[in-house]
């Protein structure tokens, strides 16, 4: 602590030195207003307590007050009064001083202010500090979690921008909305009910929340809401922090809930060829390698014209691109055009891993609509396989697949009636050894 102490008597500012230095680390002495102007100027950083006459031969030392005051709000002023000051104490009060000592003191009434104001002046530091090291780590939390916080009713009242960010929604749209504006409807409702018993007992919920942003898109976050209690033991409001953990979702899961979210879809599916051959001549090690690398490339290696934000690696080496039917309004042979030259762009790629290159073939089936998408993309691949077709247009397929299970069932359930009943009729035709 530093100590700037103004007395213009030069014996009362030697025999206050040695009491002063056993509080303060640092003490700069004046004996007028000037002075201590000066000195003030020079150490302001630094100074943290002023003891001050209230008058001087040439000067007040309610100007100087004021003059600091001006300058800093928060240092500390001990005023020294003597028998005809107090027509300053009034001027000294307004200006907020701090203490007073009234001359003459003893020595332990000196040290009982100086360390009533010196505890003072610790905890102003300590909260300063607190209150820095709370902004920068509210600073790191915004950073880095989506924040939202509600009444006690569940209005939201505050949302950072990385819950704008990923929500789609502006501060406005959201706030005095309640936390359903987001909720996917494949999240059930007991999951929300078991939600608010929990914080309304004023216990902290934690879990896996599967919500829809503004555009339809699905996206998963892990939650921790907290409620936030006053001083009285009541509800204030609800705080709650999420962590964006989509990415580490099952891309099978995340292109599911994309078709669903986007009912009308173009889909692509990219089978790696002879997939089962890769595995039995290399290890699932390198395997797994080879995937992962052609998957990064697959964005790069499509013709791009209708904005594939991603690719989903799902399994066995099968790929899905996915996009709204909204921004890709080719038909098929638009489609099977790009598709053609995706082909090439691939047989003219090499997977390199290592010091090893690996000639990668794929095949490909596309369709696009509203109920089975995946399912008839599968079929097309199988069929794509079967018939050793490079592209399949695959729309409708699963529905010609479920009338041809149907009539298998049929067929196979007549033979069956018929064995039960014995109304098979054999023939027999005979071997002739020539």
């Amino acid at each position: 602590m530093t100590l700037l102490y103004l007395e213009s008597d030069a014996t009362a500012r030697t025999a206050a030195k040695t009491l002063f230095l056993s509080r303060f680390e640092t003490l700069y002495t004046a004996e007028n207003v000037e002075q201590a102007h000066l000195l003030y100027e020079e150490h302001r950083s630094e100074i943290d307590v002023i003891v001050t006459e209230l008058s001087f031969p040439h000067a007040s030392g309610i100007d100087l007050i004021r003059w600091v005051r001006e300058q800093n709000t928060f240092v500390t002023v001990v005023a020294l009064c003597a028998r005809g000051d107090t027509a300053f104490i009034p001027q000294a009060l307004e200006l907020n001083v701090d203490g007073f000592l009234f001359k003459p003191f003893t020595q332990e009434q000196l040290f009982s202010t100086l360390d009533h104001l010196l505890e003072k002046i610790y905890l102003r530091y300590e909260n300063t500090q607190n209150a820095l090291l709370l902004k920068q780590y509210i600073d790191i939390t915004n950073a880095s979690s989506i924040i939202s916080k509600t009444d006690p009713n569940g209005f939201i009242t505050f949302v950072n921008d990385k819950f704008c960010q990923i929500t789609g929604y502006r501060p406005d749209e959201l706030l005095g909305q309640q936390h359903n504006i987001i909720r996917h409807p494949d999240m059930p409702k007991s999951a929300f009910k078991d939600l608010w018993a929990t914080i309304k007992a004023k216990k902290t919920w934690q879990g896996v929340v599967k919500n829809r942003a503004k555009n339809g898109d699905p996206y998963y976050v892990k939650t921790t809401v907290q409620p936030i209690l006053n001083a009285n033991g009541e509800i204030e409001e609800f705080i709650s922090l999420r962590h964006d953990i989509t990415a580490i979702m099952s891309d099978k899961k995340q292109l599911f809930d994309y078709l669903s979210a986007n009912a009308l879809s173009v889909l692509i599916l990219i089978q790696i060829e002879d997939y089962t051959v890769l595995e039995k001549f290399y290890d699932k090690g390198s395997v797994e390698k080879i995937e992962q690398t052609f998957g990064k490339t697959l964005l790069y290696l499509m013709p791009n014209p209708w904005g594939f934000q991603r690719i989903y690696h799902l399994e066995n080496g099968l790929y899905a691109f996915a996009i709204d039917r909204r921004s890709c309004r080719a038909d098929k042979e638009e489609i099977h055009a790009v598709l053609e030259q995706f082909l090439a762009n691939v047989k003219e790629h090499v997977v390199k891993i290592d010091t090893i290159e690996y000639d990668i073939s794929v095949i490909c089936s596309y369709t696009y609509g509203i109920f089975k998408v995946f399912e008839d993309a599968k079929i097309g691949i199988e069929q794509a396989i079967a018939t050793k077709q490079p592209i399949v247009y695959a729309d409708g397929l699963s529905g010609i697949e479920y009338d041809n299970a149907l009539k298998n069932i049929e067929t196979i359930h007549t033979i069956k009636t018929a064995i039960d009943t014995g109304n098979i009729l054999s023939y027999f035709q005979p071997i002739v050894d020539n």
